[in-house]
């Protein structure tokens, strides 16, 4: 340690360096996130690591995501989702959807129902999605008690 101290400018461009590449990374890897998905359509060779492909023959079975906004619009069998930053994105439903309502006034777990009529627009819920081939479909939906 006492020689750490007898290069303080060396240790500080070092711990600088190391911070600047660590954000550099979690920008780079956002940014590349944000490019995989665009109105629910997913490039599987972007989403998964190099080589690794989804499928029966792939130890990779599905992949899952998770979104947390408000679904402003339906439209038959697709919704369209607007998170918290303002934009806006569809998806396709999942033929085996599950709806929860949580309520905060009831000590009883959700009861989840597959009926889309139980659909709530501009209600902030968790979206889960499950990539099948190329797309996402939304496999749950919570809405988050006010």
């Amino acid at each position: 340690m006492d020689k750490l101290k007898s290069y303080p400018t060396l240790t500080a461009l070092v711990a600088v360096g190391l911070v600047g590449a660590s954000w550099f990374s979690f920008q780079n890897g956002m940014q590349y996130g944000a490019q995989t998905v665009k109105n629910g359509q997913a490039n599987q060779s972007q989403v998964l690591a190099a080589g690794t492909r989804i499928g029966p023959e792939s130890i990779v079975k599905s992949q899952q995501a998770l979104a947390v906004g408000e679904i402003t619009k339906k439209d038959g069998e697709t919704v369209t989702i607007k998170g918290d930053d303002g934009k806006e994105t569809s998806f396709k439903l999942s033929p085996n959807l599950s709806i929860y309502s949580i309520s905060t006034t009831s000590a009883t777990p959700p009861k989840p129902t597959q009926d889309i009529t139980a659909l709530k627009l501009n209600k902030k819920a968790l979206i889960d999605l499950q990539l099948q081939g190329e797309e996402y479909l939304i496999t749950n939906i919570s809405y988050i008690p006010n």
